[in-house]
């Protein structure tokens, strides 16, 4: 034999190309960390390795709370770069042989394999927490964000993947439901709950279609002369079958599911329209109080729906009054300074709702274009006979005469409480005292004018 022939091909770009096709299909372009597909595969193994060792498998999902409201006030490449950081940080905390995975938006699911106990997961995600609640600088903005995490253990929670991602979820759910910035272990009665929400979010959707919800409107009036000045609107649903369900029951499952934002509009663009057949019909002004949930306030179109529906209703801007509550207010100081002062371009009123139950910092009072102090219904219930409640009433009564602020008692319910407030300067009040949530045809005549007493005293003589 004296030579060899041989034939090279270069193959490093097929090569290349096949890691980047299996990267594509295992990981997440944005974190780098595995994605659904090979969580599912990390779990599987993890599951059949605990079963030869008998040592718990725990799998956390986690949720970072808030995302939205850096996404809407500084955009969503720096909402990209905090997920990317939280990624960072969840990985950088668990063990080499555990799995981040991040499964969508802002939510990542943590495998953590061959656990000693249960409570060792536990501990894992109060340190997960204290990670990710160290403060973060991405180009001039500081944050300190808080996650809310859900967590299932195997083989206790649940006998496969799916059962366990699934409960997982559901304590995610709980945790969410008490307050965000928290960790819950599944419970088997989680699942009953995320049945109901599902189901209740169904029919939610099924009554908005269906034209099942109603307003009725509770009178405002001016502690001087009782006279009815206003009303709130206050949602109620009636289903097909004639169930109440009560405010306090789909609200929460609204705003979750994001629901709210079709019913808000559905409800402002109502009590527009009725606002604008009170006040054509009869005496002017009768404003209509609207309550604006946080999720509905945050929506970019909220300007553009308000003005619609004003157009709409053919209705003076200045009868209608949006509420929100002071929680809401102060959850983003620059993106509420703008979304207040481009609804008071169009000539709404403006009142912060709840007030004395949020925050202590009272700068926005100034700042924000606002008209009138709600003082909480906590504040009065217990007048005039608890004397810290008196003396924060009267402290907001003062507030507001110093800002040139309406401010208007809620939950007023006896005599006592109606003469204490007026005794100490507050001008107008809200409670079942003074008139019960109503249809409108049982408030048709507070929109009608009043003739003069000498004409009535005349037809009487005759």
């Amino acid at each position: 034999m004296t030579h060899y022939i041989g034939i090279s091909s270069d193959v490093t770009e097929r090569v290349r190309y096949a890691e980047e096709i299996e990267r594509h299909a295992n990981y997440d372009t944005l974190t780098g960390l595995p994605n659904r597909n090979l969580l599912n595969d990390r779990l599987a193994q993890a599951l059949v390795k605990s079963d030869r060792s008998k040592r718990p498998v725990g799998v956390l999902y986690v949720d970072l709370d808030h995302l939205k409201r850096i996404n809407d006030s500084l955009g969503h490449a720096t909402g990209d770069q905090v997920i990317s950081a939280l990624g960072a940080r969840l990985a950088a905390a668990v063990r080499t042989g555990d799995t981040v995975a991040r499964v969508g938006g802002d939510e990542f699911v943590i495998v953590l394999a061959d656990l000693k106990r249960d409570d060792d997961a536990a501990l894992v995600a109060a340190k997960l927490m204290n990670g990710i609640g160290t403060p973060l600088k991405i180009d001039s903005h500081d944050f300190v964000l808080s996650a809310s995490l859900g967590i299932a253990l195997y083989p206790k929670d649940g006998a496969d993947a799916a059962t366990l991602l699934r409960n997982a979820d559901a304590a995610l759910y709980r945790a969410k439901e008490q307050g965000r910035d928290c960790f819950r272990f599944f419970a088997p009665e989680m699942n009953e709950r995320v049945v109901q929400f599902l189901a209740l979010e169904n029919d939610l959707r099924r009554a908005l279609d269906m034209n099942e919800f109603r307003l009725q409107y509770q009178p405002i009036v001016r502690l001087a002369t009782q006279e009815v000045v206003g009303v709130e609107a206050l949602i109620r649903w009636r289903r097909a079958d004639g169930s109440v369900v009560s405010p306090v029951n789909f609200i929460p499952v609204a705003e979750e599911s994001g629901l709210i934002v079709p019913i808000g509009r559905w409800v402002l663009e109502t009590a527009m329209q009725q606002a604008g057949r009170w006040n054509r019909n009869g005496r002017a002004p009768l404003f209509v109080s609207i309550n604006l949930s946080a999720r509905q306030f945050r929506d970019p179109r909220l300007v553009e729906t308000v003005r619609d529906a004003l157009k709409g209703a053919k209705v003076d801007p200045s009868l209608i009054k949006f509420e929100i509550t002071e929680s809401t207010v102060m959850q983003n100081l620059e993106s509420t300074e703008r979304s207040l002062k481009a609804l008071k371009k169009l000539g709404v009123q403006l009142a912060v709702d709840d007030f004395g139950t949020g925050y202590s910092s009272l700068g926005y009072l100034k700042r924000f274009p606002l008209d009138t102090l709600k003082i909480d219904r906590s504040f009065v219930k217990d007048l005039p006979g608890d004397r810290d409640d008196l003396a924060i009433s009267r402290a907001v009564i003062d507030l507001g005469r110093g800002l040139d602020l309406d401010v208007v008692a809620e939950g007023v319910e006896t005599r006592a409480q109606a003469d204490i407030l007026a005794a100490n300067g507050c001008e107008f009040a809200q409670g079942y005292l003074f008139g019960r949530p109503s249809d409108p045809g049982d408030l048709d005549a507070l929109a009608r004018p009043k003739r003069p007493q000498r004409r009535r005293a005349a037809r009487r003589k005759r």
